[in-house]
């Protein structure tokens, strides 16, 4: 038996990029997946994913369009019986410095990574309340939040998620424009925050899964804060 025997999963932004490699992974797991995107499937990785299953149901969907969402949910409800698990992977590429963002380059990336975000939530979350079981984990913090909002939100959010799953292996996407000096995120974390953040991290990895973890860089953009705050996360993973 595999971990996810039986588990209905539901990723968006499937057809290609890490979508389609997450819902690869998922039915090696034994999940039974259905996908959707605003882009034609391709051959890859949703390919060999559907090999596996032998059914995959897939709608060409734009995550910021609420009702298609909400139609494509109620459709593998009735395909699949029900949606155990919602993966957010719908996204495009974008950022930089405020000042420099055009007003429609920040309305696309917000209309699709947030707002489409938001709207799938949204649509399999009833479903989930009314069996009582599901996975969904977001983490939204306020622009300016600091030290006492992030580790308020992880010791109450993110670490007892965390201890539920129960991981085989931890993995931390270690991004750090959510420094103080970064100029994209607006939060107000120092190098201190990052260092327990780390700990945390290595302390639940050791718990639940001995020791099992991997991080890797996802960036920051003032390059004297990343340099710090990477120092003090690999110190901390040593």
């Amino acid at each position: 038996m595999t971990r996810l025997d039986g588990k209905v999963v539901l990723i968006t932004g499937s057809s290609s990029g890490i979508g389609a490699a997450c819902a690869l992974r998922m039915a090696q797991e034994g999940a039974r997946i259905a996908g959707l995107d605003v882009q034609e499937l391709t051959d890859g990785d949703w390919s060999a994913a559907v090999s596996l299953v032998g059914d995959a149901p897939f709608a060409k969907v734009d995550v910021r369009d609420g009702a298609a969402v909400r139609t494509t949910v109620a459709d593998v409800e009735r395909a699949l019986g029900r949606i155990d698990v919602l993966v957010n992977c719908a996204g495009v590429a974008g950022g930089g410095a405020v000042h420099m963002i055009e007003e429609d380059e920040w309305d696309r990336v917000m209309d699709v990574n947030l707002r489409g975000t938001y709207l799938s939530c949204r649509a399999v979350i009833p479903g989930m309340l009314e069996r009582g079981v599901g996975n969904i984990v977001n983490l939204p913090l306020a622009a300016f939040s600091g030290s006492a909002e992030f580790r308020r939100a992880v010791e109450r959010t993110l670490l007892p998620a965390l201890g539920a799953f129960r991981p085989e292996l931890v993995l931390v996407s270690a991004g750090f424009d959510a420094h103080l000096k970064d100029p994209l995120a607006q939060l107000r974390l120092l190098e201190a925050d990052f260092a327990w953040a780390t700990e945390k991290l290595r302390e639940a990895a050791e718990k639940h899964c001995g020791g099992r973890l991997v991080s890797t860089l996802e960036g920051g953009y003032d390059l004297d804060a990343l340099g710090r705050s990477t120092a003090v996360h690999v110190k901390g993973l040593m």
